[in-house]
């Protein structure tokens, strides 16, 4: 009797503090959202985002989320960021066709294509316009953007729909900060030793190609970190055909340019961020959040057993961002979301050991995690491993990173890794390592790879296609590297090809996608 008591009343208790807690949690994205509408109202997107971040939850206790989603989007409008806008939009669309709201998210997801050199995207969103007023803003907008390129929309897309030049020889710039004023070539500074080291890749990626009877001619330019000398040297440069690089956001400017004067594109080989595709010729070699999340999601579906996953995130709006494109992702792979929120580093492990076991039991559950403090990692791999239930979980590269977690830790609880640029133990690998330290007395970097890797492929789609391979990359499929993940565009301008890795028998290996 007593038992039985002490269990109704530890029943009550729960129940309260469940209570306690949906209230908590229902003022604070009252607090967020009306702030966040506060600032867009004074115009200060940049903060309003950072405050709408932590409303971008879709759970039973925020009333405020569809609302909290379109102000978010409009406030990377008007900060520019026109991709990330469409794309949060055209998600959200998936989910909510029905909306009472619909119609604006299309019209601001239309302007947000047109903002990004997209008239087709544009229209494609735009007709399915019900409401009339709406409708002719978006007519408006569309014969201003018509006007402003020249009357025809296709202009503005010089690379879709045209037949691609096919050449003997393709010349590919490579616009890196060698810094030469600042350091011998022979002997580079430590602070500019990883821009060499991914020079020295590309150099033995043209011979694989050469080999191949694929002549590729590098051209290395030496930014200094100076639009003034990037323009001047483009300028004195005829008959490019693909520009790599840069590696600074703030030195982009002129490679567009020059990229839009001569109908060719740019690869950056390590940019994610969405304003990084205004420029309609430009391809992001490195996935984003969003896009190693989708990965993840993927390999759930393909290789982990059952449908039900737990998502946590830190509080950060890139890790929400992450956790929410996760969860997008795996219920269009007929997944199942059984809780969804974020941690904090003060986070007890006895509460997520209580969450890990409360999972249904009808199905198996994984775990992912998009959380890069420290704290939230030692909690969870804590719980983990103290859980009734062995669950397999899914994060970052990061977490590989953490003094205070070990290897056989993180294989002992299951751990998997997003890591794009995971570089396979192969024959090919050998080899190019040997070359490395033969050449340079040193051993490669990730850098190295990198480097290669972006010449080979992109030396291929040269090959294959000519000059305009882009608007050939959607139908090509997922490439896989030499090395390293490999090549996949068939979701658009950047690569969404990321290895997910774990500890095998104390082995580090890659399981998705299975390697060749």
């Amino acid at each position: 009797m007593a038992k039985l008591l002490r269990y109704c009343l530890i029943g009550c208790l729960m129940c309260i503090f469940s209570q306690i807690a949906h209230a908590q949690s229902l003022q604070e994205f009252t607090n967020s959202f009306r702030l966040g509408k506060k600032l867009i109202d004074e115009k200060n997107y940049t903060v309003a985002k950072s405050t709408l971040a932590n409303v971008l939850k879709d759970v039973p206790q925020n009333p405020y989320y569809k609302h909290a989603v379109y102000l978010y989007a409009l406030a990377d409008y008007h900060t520019g960021e026109f991709a990330r806008c469409r794309e949060m939009l055209v998600n959200f669309l998936n989910r909510y066709p029905a909306w009472e709201q619909a119609d604006e998210v299309r019209l601001l997801a239309a302007l947000a294509a047109l903002a990004a050199n997209d008239p087709n995207g544009a229209n494609t969103i735009g007709s399915a316009l019900k409401n009339s007023q709406l409708r002719k803003v978006f007519d408006n907008a569309r014969l201003a953007y018509r006007q402003k390129n020249g009357g025809d929309a296709a202009n503005s897309t010089p690379l879709n729909n045209r037949l691609s030049v096919t050449k003997k020889t393709y010349h590919v710039a490579v616009i890196l900060p060698f810094m030469l004023s600042e350091t011998d070539a022979t002997k580079p500074s430590r602070r500019f030793q990883f821009v060499y080291d991914m020079y020295e890749g590309m150099k033995i990626a043209q011979e694989d190609l050469a080999k191949e009877g694929i002549d590729i001619q590098l051209y290395p330019f030496d930014t200094e970190r100076n639009n003034a000398v990037i323009r001047r040297k483009l300028e004195e440069q005829k008959g490019l055909d693909i520009l790599i690089g840069p590696l600074y956001a703030n030195n982009i400017e002129p490679m567009d340019e020059y990229a839009a004067q001569h109908n060719i594109s740019v690869v950056n080989p390590f940019g994610t961020g969405v304003d990084l595709l205004k420029n309609a010729r430009t391809l992001l070699a490195e996935p984003s959040p969003m896009a190693m999340a989708q990965q993840a999601a993927a390999f759930a579906s393909a290789q982990l057993p059952g449908k039900t996953a737990i998502i946590y995130h830190g509080n950060t709006s890139e890790d929400s961002l992450m956790a929410y494109a996760y969860k997008q992702a795996h219920e269009r792979n007929n997944g199942r979301t059984h809780i969804i929120r974020s941690l904090n580093p003060k986070i007890n492990f006895q509460r997520i050991i209580s969450e890990l076991d409360a999972t249904p039991r009808s199905d198996s559950t994984h775990i992912f995690i998009c959380a890069r403090q420290p704290a939230v990692a030692v909690s969870v791999v804590s719980a983990l491993l103290s859980s009734k239930r062995v669950l397999p979980a899914i994060t970052t590269q990061d977490w590989l990173n953490y003094d205070l977690l070990s290897y056989e830790q993180l294989q002992l609880a299951r751990m998997h890794f997003i890591i794009s640029d995971f570089v396979r133990e192969t024959p090919a690998k050998t080899r190019f390592d040997k070359l490395i330290v033969e050449r340079t007395n040193m051993v490669p970097s990730k850098f190295s790879y990198i480097g290669y890797e972006n010449v080979y492929f992109f030396g291929k789609m040269l090959h294959k296609y000519g000059v305009n391979f882009q608007q050939f990359l959607a139908q090509e499929s997922p490439v896989e590297g030499v090395m390293m993940p490999g090549f996949d565009f068939r979701n658009g301008r950047e690569n969404i090809r990321a290895a997910i890795c774990t500890f095998n028998g104390g082995v580090f290996q890659q399981v998705f996608p299975l390697a060749k």
